[in-house]
């Protein structure tokens, strides 16, 4: 299940400058509400009072509603006067970290169509998506609004957005503890002693710790291919290391921030407050693995 709280201010002003993909139509049976206190008023009900679906003419747009208190009497409302359903978009934008991509793409490869739960859980409304025939799981969406989308009107209805996340931001500098991805006595005179003492491992022969003479691994690694002699495991011997941003002041601060958002990372300082130690950046990168699909025309409206 992929999660994400949606940008609805985002997606109002879109939906303004495009027709939609999409028209919410209501069930028969159906609860639903106006969207605005004058659409009651203009037909002498009660402001918000809830009305039941009983007849939908989806080629018309209109839905023939009975109200709580006039039984047996319909009444004709257009399905753009009706409220839809919370967090109910005619298009979606799916966004989901690097590892959980594969999985997300293989919805549409697979043709298995994709639900999306709409959570009434107060703090946050999260918005999931998942699989249509998959659904369930979090707690949070037992019983919330769903919206199945089938297979064939997938990639007309969802993009995908990769988001990356890095914390604690950095650019490439020199390695600061070694020399061309050498540890260096001279500038590693802690180590002096730990090369001078390092035992040597019983099941490969291979030092244990660090030497600045000899093959090393550290404990519990025989199974992996040794480093060489003063090898720099912080750089892993290609003398390249991290300079951070939080390291950073004035220009050099600038000068990097500038190149990360040319690459495209949104940045955001994370300030611990003088009784913590270690405020640091955090980026974030958004890239459209999928688009919509512009060439496919409207969804079906189903009811």
């Amino acid at each position: 299940m992929s999660e994400r709280q949606s940008d609805t201010a985002q997606q109002a002003t879109d939906n303004t400058m495009r027709a939609p993909v999409r028209v919410w139509a209501p069930k028969v049976g159906e609860r639903v509400r106006l969207r605005a206190t004058n659409e009651y008023t203009a037909r002498g009900m009660r402001p918000w009072e809830h009305l039941t679906v009983r007849r939908v003419d989806t080629g018309r747009g209109v839905i023939h509603v009975e109200r709580e208190t006039v039984k047996d009497s319909l009444t004709a409302v257009s399905i753009e006067a009706i409220e839809t359903p919370i967090g109910w978009q005619d298009r979606y934008t799916i966004t989901v970290g690097p590892d959980k991509l594969p999985e997300v793409l293989s919805w549409f490869r697979d043709q298995r169509g994709i639900a999306v739960l709409q959570s009434h859980y107060m703090p946050s409304c999260p918005t999931a998506f998942c699989p249509s025939d998959n659904i369930g799981g979090d707690w949070r969406f037992n019983g919330a609004d769903k919206d199945v989308v089938e297979a064939k009107d997938c990639d007309r209805v969802f993009r995908v957005v990769q988001l990356e996340t890095w914390y604690d931001m950095s650019i490439p500098a020199e390695c600061e503890y070694c020399y061309h991805g050498k540890r260096t006595r001279e500038k590693n005179a802690p180590l002096i002693s730990q090369s001078d003492s390092a035992p040597v491992c019983e099941r490969c022969n291979v030092r244990i710790g660090f030497s600045f003479d000899e093959p090393y691994h550290f404990a519990g690694q025989c199974d992996r291919v040794p480093r060489e002699a003063a090898e720099c495991w912080v750089c892993n011997g290609t003398g390249i290391g991290n300079r951070y941003l939080s390291q950073m002041k004035g220009k050099e601060k600038d000068a990097a921030k500038r190149e990360l958002t040319r690459q495209g990372w949104k940045l955001h300082y994370v300030n611990r407050g003088r009784s913590f130690e270690g405020s640091y950046w955090i980026g974030e990168r958004e890239t459209v693995v999928k688009d919509w699909d512009e060439t496919m025309g409207p969804a079906e409206v189903k009811s």
